[in-house]
């Protein structure tokens, strides 16, 4: 793969990525105000900082795309282009969260 079909399928997957964060964003937050809501809340519920919070669900991605590359399958219903946008996806999110956390600073 050349690099222009390389930044083309990038282009076509981050669209994909796009979607998925406008149509479970305000679904997990459960806030229209805080995108970022559910990780501070369980955060302070579990007196852990709102990224570790991220990093644990991020982790249930990357274990399952782990067990996709050392086996060619996945377990579940779930496509492994799914899983990858999601673990995509959680690290744009962990940005966000940093970047809140510098603006309050």
């Amino acid at each position: 793969m050349n690099h222009q079909k390389r930044n083309e399928c990038i282009q076509k997957h981050f669209s994909e990525i796009l979607k998925i964060a406008s149509s479970k964003g305000i679904e997990y937050s459960n806030s229209t105000e805080d995108a970022n809501r559910n990780f501070y809340k369980l955060g302070e519920e579990l007196g852990l900082d709102p990224k570790q919070v991220l990093w644990v669900y991020a982790q249930k991605h990357n274990q399952s795309i782990s067990q996709y590359i050392r086996t060619g399958e996945t377990q579940s219903n779930e496509t492994i282009q799914s899983r990858i946008y999601d673990a995509i996806l959680y690290h744009f999110i962990l940005l966000s969260l940093i970047e809140d956390e510098n603006s309050k600073k």
